[in-house]
């Protein structure tokens, strides 16, 4: 019920910042030595539940390897209904996200199967429109694509698939979705993430140059638009 990935990045200043959806558990591993890194609290009190508020930021110059792990919390097992519904109880203030004024569903994204086979597929989602440019450019093996707002990498699972991971390339986050128990197929998101040189442009984003996409190690290969790399293994 775990989903981790291994990242490493080229030298350099490793800046990643997570938005925490659900309180992730931070574990020693053995035989790995400690090493110090800057942690700095970047999140603000909010009344609504739609908008992201809860952000820490972590920054070393030593760090090379660390990994990233969805796990479900404690509770889960007694979960009776795992709601996907919004709540916009108090979302009034400026700035806060707002459910659509227009009750016309939108345009669908325009969905492109990048990869199949029998265990694992990658889908590639072109949206309407979105709030960044497209310029990252996406390959998988041979193929190249420009202008993919969002990548899903399912696994399959009895009666059907589930996804497990998504980047959105143009603005550089990550959501990682735990494996889900039977009982509750599939589950809600879990965290967020950035990573590589974090910046601010209306809110935290890293701008993601290229990023390549290895099926049978399944490894992500980052060019970052203002220098430096990194490799992410699921």
């Amino acid at each position: 019920m775990r989903t981790a990935i291994r990242t490493m990045l080229a030298a350099g200043v490793l800046l990643a910042t997570a938005t925490l959806w659900l309180a992730p558990g931070l574990h020693a591993q053995p035989g790995r030595k400690a090493m110090a890194v800057e942690v700095t609290g970047a999140s603000e009190p909010v009344l609504c539940a739609e908008k992201d508020n809860v952000t820490v930021n972590l920054a070393s110059k030593a760090v090379r390897r660390f990994t990233i792990e969805a796990v479900h919390p404690a509770y889960m097992g007694t979960l009776q209904r795992d709601s996907f519904e919004a709540d916009w109880t108090g979302c009034t203030a400026p700035g806060d996200p707002r459910p659509e004024a227009t009750t016309a569903a939108p345009p669908p994204p325009r969905r492109i199967t990048l990869y199949e086979e029998y265990d694992l597929w990658v889908v590639g989602q072109i949206y309407p429109s979105f709030w960044r440019p497209a310029t990252a450019t996406v390959r998988i093996g041979d193929r190249v694509e420009k202008g993919l707002h969002l990548l899903q990498v399912w696994l399959r699972r009895p009666m059907g698939g589930e996804e497990v991971l998504v980047l959105y390339p143009q603005d550089g986050y990550w959501r990682l979705r735990p494996r889900a128990p039977a009982s509750l197929a599939p589950t809600a998101f879990g965290s967020s993430f950035l990573l590589g040189p974090v910046e601010v442009d209306e809110r935290p984003i890293v701008k993601i140059k290229e990023v390549a996409f290895d099926p049978k190690s399944r490894t992500f290969t980052l060019a970052f638009e203002r220098g430096g790399s990194a490799t992410v293994v699921m």
